[in-house]
């Protein structure tokens, strides 16, 4: 079946029966292609980001230059593993540019807009795309998930034919680059044999998490919980947002406020060193409408003025720390961010979760609260033999910077 860069796919691959079972893949570009009921055999409790409400607000956000595949292994015709894909339109205007280096200065801005002319060239006959196999905007297996650890090898040594056929069905349209992300240790383990076919590791952030203490029922139970040191820092930091209002939005004033919290949400997105997406209050607004009360949006106001943002999506078990904004004019000030990071801890509470998934970046800072670092495996390769060469060299040098992990706790 030939289809163009952006039209609805379904696609079942039948795979040669291994030791007696009959094995097939189903593949749809709109997760509304599968039934529930199969979907969620597989990734019930594996994440609130694989969940079908999710993945639906994902793709009615409409982000701009961004296109699914979505795919369901099955053996014996029950399904056991599955596959999110995300293809990324290079040549989308509203992107500009994965590296964005001018922070950094000298050499490695020079590099930067070299790569990006070479990647973003748009050719005459096709349209360069990004493959990615996880999800571009959470950290955390979100690419490929399986029942058991017997299943994730089967769904393992079934990735290279999956990608293989997303790849050959496209027309007007040509990968030029893809990635493989998120693997904790344990099933990056089971991977790493496969990983030289898929290109080289990226030296990535980890993910913070901190883990919820039971008997914290109120935030003040996690402040008691912290050393003398910590537990003064973080009086501090609380008292110099006591002059600010702290209120849950709903949905209608999310959409009032949509301009502000744009400018907010675009002035710490676009600090990124690695930018592949863009999305906008859409996106966020998006999730509002779909995940209702299991997605918390909480501003920060000095007096009528929204100076702040933070947002978390409740899952089964843990609190997934998403998106920010803020004011960078007022972050000193009232120590926005550090405060956004103890909100978070409050949420968790409230809502009796498990854990606080604070994601990458600011390491040290989040360590100060409490959080924990977990390696995560990415891989990437651009298929270009010179762009390849010289993006690992320049990524290489990007990764995570020397910190001082601290602990906060008594």
């Amino acid at each position: 079946m030939l289809f163009e860069c952006y039209c609805n796919l379904s696609l079942i691959i039948s795979v040669d029966a291994l030791a007696n079972q009959d094995i097939n893949v189903v593949i749809h570009s709109s997760i509304t292609g599968f039934e529930e009921a199969s979907w969620n055999k597989v990734v019930e409790g594996k994440g609130v980001f694989l969940s079908i409400p999710y993945l639906k607000a994902l793709e009615q956000a409409g982000i701009p230059g961004l296109t699914f595949r979505f795919a369901l292994l099955k053996i014996d015709g029950e399904p056991v593993a599955a596959y999110c894909f995300q293809l990324v339109d290079l040549s989308f205007e509203g992107i500009g540019g994965i590296l964005n280096l001018e922070n950094y200065g000298g050499l490695s801005s020079s590099i930067a807009g070299t790569i990006n002319n070479m990647l973003f060239k748009n050719a005459e006959n096709y349209k360069p795309m990004l493959l990615v196999c996880g999800s571009l905007l959470s950290s955390g297996e979100y690419g490929i998930v399986a029942q058991d650890d017997v299943s994730t090898l089967k769904a393992f040594n079934k990735y290279l034919q999956i990608r293989d056929t997303i790849v050959s069905e496209l027309r007007g349209c040509r990968v030029v680059a893809e990635m493989v992300k998120d693997f904790y240790e344990h099933n990056n383990a089971l991977f790493f044999w496969n990983a030289s076919k898929i290109g080289f590791p990226l030296r990535t952030d980890p993910e913070m998490i901190l883990e919820i203490n039971p008997d914290w029922k109120v935030f003040d139970d996690y402040l008691a919980s912290l050393s003398s040191k910590y537990r003064m820092r973080a009086n501090a930091v609380r008292k110099s947002a006591a002059t600010l209002t702290e209120r849950r939005l709903s949905l209608q004033e999310m959409e009032k406020a949509k301009t502000e919290m744009e400018r907010l949400f675009a002035a710490v997105r676009d600090k990124a060193p690695i930018q592949v997406l863009k999305p906008e209050m859409d996106y966020l607004i998006s999730l509002k409408k779909s995940l209702g009360d299991r997605f918390i949006v909480t501003g920060f106001f000095k007096e009528d003025k929204i100076v702040a943002f933070r947002t978390v999506i409740v899952g089964d078990i843990q609190l997934e720390a998403h998106f920010i904004g803020l004011d960078y004019e007022f972050n000193r000030e009232h120590d926005l961010y550090q405060n956004i990071l103890y909100g978070l801890i409050s949420d968790a509470i409230s809502v009796k979760a498990r854990r606080v998934m604070y994601g990458r970046t600011a390491l040290e800072i989040k360590s100060t609260v409490g959080a924990t670092p977990y390696k995560l495996a990415c891989y990437m390769r651009f298929h270009n033999k010179l762009l390849n060469t010289v993006v690992k060299t320049v990524v290489s040098g990007l990764g995570p910077k020397d910190w001082t992990p601290r602990s906060p706790f008594k």
